[in-house]
């Protein structure tokens, strides 16, 4: 049965509904965590460090561990350490999250005390009535499943698409599927959204230098009718996205209208008789 677990605030969320969760501790001795090798971390910086806990000769010994700081972890080191739950049962060392805010580095040394690490038991009790069903008043937290409840962004205009086509075209595992999904979210201004989102830039503004020339303006090219349709609907659209516009210009350039080699019709413009007239104002690339 699926829940959220929230220990920060102490409840378990299960079927909507808000159930007190308490931890308990057995009078067992906290075992004493200590540093692995030596360690630095760097200023402004988080660091997975590897730590040995302290063992007992009991064959029965509790093999799943909170580890948490030590009294005297914040006073020697200017560092912070996330509370973590290890199991000792396969694993020589654990690992131990160690968090840098300042902006000098820190260092810890081999065999350092670094944390502290207790038994623990956690149970919730069921409300009456609040379950369907419930097979028994008492939940272990090991028999409630974990739900991500991060927020998942949501892909704009043909994006969906194009991730579709992605996956599809492509044997991705879930882990890729996920940087897919992830890269186009963070980067959906800088792509088309849709056919008619092409974008400007307005850093800066291109001229072109004719000179003393007089306007160009010549008589627009016959369209067949075959393609009379598809040179109305050029024109709309290139309105929709900013390329053209209505004017008065003495300049006038014609139109023509070709076909693809898919059998689709393109529009082109005749900038011939413009590109005569026109100063070259590339600039030479230099080669080292």
């Amino acid at each position: 049965m699926p829940a959220e677990i929230l220990l920060s605030r102490g409840i378990l969320k299960l079927q909507n509904k808000e159930i007190p969760c308490f931890q308990t501790t057995t009078n067992s001795k906290c075992r004493r965590v200590t540093a692995a090798d030596n360690y630095e971390i760097p200023l402004f910086s988080e660091r997975v460090i590897r730590a040995f806990v302290e063992r007992s000769e009991d064959p029965n010994e509790q093999k799943e561990l909170l580890i948490e700081p030590s009294e005297l972890f914040a006073e020697r080191y200017e560092l912070h350490m996330a509370n973590t739950l290890v199991d000792i049962k396969n694993n020589t060392t654990v690992p131990v999250r160690l968090l840098n805010l300042t902006n000098t580095e820190q260092c810890i040394h081999r065999d350092a005390v670094i944390g502290v690490a207790d038994e623990f038991i956690h149970d919730v009790q069921l409300p009456t009535g609040g379950i369907k069903n419930p097979d028994t008043s008492t939940l272990s937290i090991r028999d409630v499943t974990e739900i991500d409840t991060r927020e998942v962004k949501e892909l704009p205009g043909n994006m969906k698409d194009l991730y579709s086509n992605a996956v599809e075209n492509n044997d991705f595992d879930d882990l890729s599927k996920e940087k897919n999904y992830n890269l186009l979210c963070e980067y959906s201004d800088a792509l088309s959204k849709d056919d008619l989102d092409l974008g400007y830039t307005t850093v800066t503004e291109h001229e072109i230098d004719t000179g003393d020339s007089k306007q160009i303006k010549l008589p627009p090219r016959r369209v067949p009718l075959a393609y009379a349709d598809a040179e109305f609907l050029f024109i709309k659209d290139m309105e929709k996205q900013g390329i053209n516009q209505k004017s008065n210009s003495p300049w006038a350039p014609p139109l023509n209208v070709v076909m693809k080699k898919s059998g689709k019709v393109r529009p082109c413009i005749d900038y011939q008789k413009v590109n005569d007239v026109t100063k070259n104002d590339a600039q030479n690339t230099r080669l080292s």
